[in-house]
């Protein structure tokens, strides 16, 4: 049984993948959470298996790095409506298991839950593409540690 803990501030999402999970052979809702405070905590109380992540405004880059890091034994899944090419490379480079949008059908979602259950990893094609198109840039060591700072929420004065 794979269980899957859903992050959204949106409560028709949550109820809508609450009765496509009910409905899915092999699939569990471990629980919702509506705040971005508290989920790491909360993902180590229900032990899911698959962190079904709604790319809200609130979700940062440092904050997925966080999430990632702290819960080495999730599989992490962004969720969204328009998903850029460039944080779709930095999440998959940080560990991210699978980008899916929220228009894709339901066999597709599922098609990536399963994916990235069996240790995959899953990014929608229309957003492969762009992402392949996307230019790759080399930074200099000291760019590349003023980008790790900033991603971390480090302020000009900080840095």
């Amino acid at each position: 049984m794979v269980r899957v803990l859903l992050y959204t501030d949106e409560t028709a999402s949550a109820a809508g993948i609450q009765v496509l999970l009910r409905k899915e052979p092999g699939y569990r809702l471990a629980g919702i959470s509506r705040s971005l405070t508290g989920l790491t905590e909360y993902a180590g109380a229900v032990h899911p298996d698959i962190l079904l992540l709604d790319l809200t405004p609130d979700l940062t880059l440092s904050l997925l790095i966080d999430l990632v890091r702290k819960l080495p034994d999730v599989k992490v899944v962004l969720w969204g409506r328009a998903i850029p090419a460039e944080l779709a490379c930095q999440a998959m480079d940080m560990g991210i298991r699978g980008i899916v949008g929220k228009t894709v059908p339901v066999e597709t979602l599922f098609r990536c839950l399963a994916m990235v259950t069996q240790g995959g990893l899953w990014c929608d094609e229309p957003l492969m593409a762009s992402v392949r198109a996307t230019r790759s840039v080399r930074l200099s060591p000291r760019e590349g540690q003023l980008v790790r700072l900033l991603a971390n929420g480090l302020k000009n004065k900080e840095i």
